[in-house]
Order: C-alpha cells, then structure tokens, then sequence
C-alpha cells in the first residue's frame, strides 16, 4: 500500500512541476522534450527512475532535463509521507500540491499565481474556520503590506504570509520567517543572484515549523 502511495506522490509532483513549467502556456502541457520537441515514451516519463537512468538528460538530443523536476518528485514524495506519518488529513495534501505550485513558478518567473491564494483561502475557509486568527492575519497583512509598497518584499509574498497567519501564532510565524529569511540569505550569497524568489523559502519554514 506504502509503494503505491510514493507512487502516486512522485507522479503528482512530476504533473505539478510540468503544470508549473508551462503556467504561461497551460495548454501545452504534452509529453514531448521542451528542446527537441520529440514525443516521449512512457519509459521516459516513470518519475524518478527515467531522471536516474537518462542521466538528467533527453534520450534523443541530449538536452539537459533541469535537476527541478527530481526536486519536486522528491519533495512531493517526502511532504506526502510526512502527512501520512501524522495520520494528517487529505486536505493538508492539496494545500501541499499548491505549496509546491507556487514555488516552482516563483522560481521560474518570480511571480505568485493569485488562483493559489484563492485555493488555499477556500481549503481554511471551509474546513477550519472556527479556528483561524483572522484579526492577526489582516493586521500580518497590512504590516508587510508597507515593506510590499516600499519593493522591500513582493506583495504576492505578503499574501502568502497572511494566509500563514490564519493558521499559525505570532511565535510560529516568527519563526517560519526566521528561517525563511535564513535560507534565502544563504541562498543569495552562494549563488550570487540578485533577485531570489521568496515563495519557497516561506514554504520551507512554514512546513518546518508546521511539523516541528
């Protein structure tokens, strides 16, 4: 039962990551090679295994499979197993799913999709109402909305906190931002970016801090 359930999560975070790749082109998610456009095999798409035994690269033309795909399988397959270690709720899933969306997109086109925030609004408006902080979110909302005015963070990012003030306290929040802020420091000074995405370093602390 364990097998076919990592199954499934390497094949979800495989489908998310190619819906993330092609969010500026959502209806041209096929399975052929972004290079060489050669229609893939179904041996070339097993998740995991066809990344591993090609190599990082296409059968046909050699092209250089970005290492973000294993990632998200990887990821998806661990914050999957996670849940089903905390006997957590299929609901917590799809939030994850939507998680991992928006960090491959930020990464790749350093926006934030507004239909995850939507999404996640509707997964705590539904199902935990009683229990979501939603004076201390607004008031998240309107404190980073000054650093968002100021291009000191990116507005889709404060979004992305207030919805994480719903759930969580003001230490817990602090402490996801702590690592969050961490992260993406180490990050920016070991590749020399000038520009980082924040969406994933905001997801990494709010799970660490989630299961921890």
């Amino acid at each position: 039962m364990l097998v076919y359930y990592i199954l499934f999560l390497s094949c979800l975070g495989s489908f998310i990551h190619a819906y993330a790749y092609n969010y500026l082109k959502p209806h041209s998610i096929v399975s052929r090679c972004p290079c060489c456009k050669h229609r893939l095999s179904t041996f070339d798409l097993i998740p995991l295994i066809s990344y591993c035994y090609l190599k990082g690269r296409c059968r046909y033309c050699k092209w250089k499979i970005p290492i973000s795909y294993l990632i998200a399988e990887l990821s998806m397959i661990l914050l999957g197993l996670l849940l089903y270690h905390q006997k957590l709720s299929f609901i917590y899933l799809l939030f994850s799913c939507s998680l991992l969306y928006l960090s491959l997109v930020d990464l790749r086109l350093k926006i934030i999709p507004d239909r995850c925030h939507i999404f996640h609004l509707c997964i705590l408006f539904l199902f935990y109402k009683s229990q979501l902080h939603i004076g201390f979110s607004f008031c998240i909302f309107l404190l980073f909305s000054i650093l968002a005015y100021k291009q000191l963070i990116g507005f889709g990012d404060v979004k992305l906190l207030s919805t994480f003030a719903l759930i969580f306290s003001l230490n817990q929040l602090l402490y996801a931002l702590s690592i969050a802020s961490i992260s993406a420091l180490c990050t920016y000074t070991f590749f020399k970016e000038k520009e980082i995405p924040f969406a994933p370093f905001l997801s990494l602390g709010f799970y660490i801090c989630f299961f921890l």
